[in-house]
């Protein structure tokens, strides 16, 4: 299982507001990754032989792949027709989302998706360690809880941390004596980030059946990007992080195995106004 942590808490120093509402092609920035990897959740969980790890061809996802809003909690994403058809819904998903914030309006956006997961994590604003732990964090409550699938509202949890509540369910939906876990970090300031890419990056984390490496990440040539994913081997070495330090240490010391990429547009973080800017649209 690969549990998507969608990190969109940042500070926005050198922005000069806060570039996650920063408006790109007609939606906030942080839901232009976002979307996608809710779209990508959907696909990996609709199929149908799941436990035996069958993936998606990136070639199939395109630009037009996903629809700009949700309406309702019922509504799911659909392909270039505009037919509207519901989430995936799966009591063994193979993919699932928790968005960790410090903004109330990415909270509420999300609790108004299906099986998507958030927490409020003021603590981020401290460094990303933070956020890293909080969406750790938030995963290891949603396997207790046995909130894979559920939807509802929005609780304040351990910490300060506020999620969405469990809704109903039968049995805890992962049992990590059956099946391997994994924790993809995405970052909300990464607009360009096409599907394919994500697609790739989370075949070739599935190919590794014998969990014979335990970290993967992007790569363009020599230029090095999110999302970064661990084996859940590696998550007490992520909870030691601390400050402003990424999982990226951690990748480097365990042979971390890169899949490539050819656009290293898709790999920027827009830290700045000119960033947004000289890349273009989407």
């Amino acid at each position: 299982m690969i549990h998507i942590i969608y990190m969109a808490a940042g500070n926005s120093r050198r922005f000069g507001s806060n570039k996650l509402f920063y408006e790109l092609d007609g939606k906030p920035m942080y839901r232009h990754l976002l979307d996608h990897l809710i779209e990508i959740k959907d696909r990996y969980n609709n199929l149908e032989n799941t436990r035996t790890n069958k993936r998606l061809d990136s070639d199939e996802m395109d630009t037009d792949t996903v629809v700009d809003t949700y309406i309702g909690t019922d509504i799911g994403l659909s392909k270039k027709t505009g037919k509207k058809t519901k989430n995936a819904e799966s009591s063994s998903p193979l993919v699932d989302i928790t968005v960790v914030t410090r903004y109330l309006e990415i909270l509420d956006y999300c609790s108004s998706i299906p099986d998507c997961h958030a927490v409020l994590s003021p603590d981020s604003e401290k460094g990303i360690s933070y956020t890293i732990k909080a969406g750790i964090m938030a995963v290891q409550e949603q396997k207790k809880t046995g909130m894979q699938t559920g939807q509802g509202g929005v609780q304040t949890g351990q910490g300060g941390v506020r999620q969405k509540k469990p809704g109903k369910s039968s049995e805890v939906t992962h049992n990590s004596a059956e099946t391997e876990e994994y924790y993809m970090f995405a970052v909300a300031d990464q607009p360009y980030l096409k599907s394919q890419s994500v697609i790739k990056l989370i075949n070739k984390v599935l190919e590794n059946t014998r969990n014979e490496r335990l970290a993967f990440s992007l790569r363009c040539g020599t230029a090095v990007g999110n999302p970064c994913v661990f084996h859940s081997s590696l998550i007490p070495q992520l909870l030691s992080l601390e400050g402003d330090k990424g999982g990226r240490s951690v990748a480097k010391k365990h042979d971390c195995v890169y899949v490539d990429i050819a656009d290293e547009s898709e790999l920027m973080d827009i830290d700045t106004l000119s960033n947004s800017k000289q890349t273009g649209t989407l």
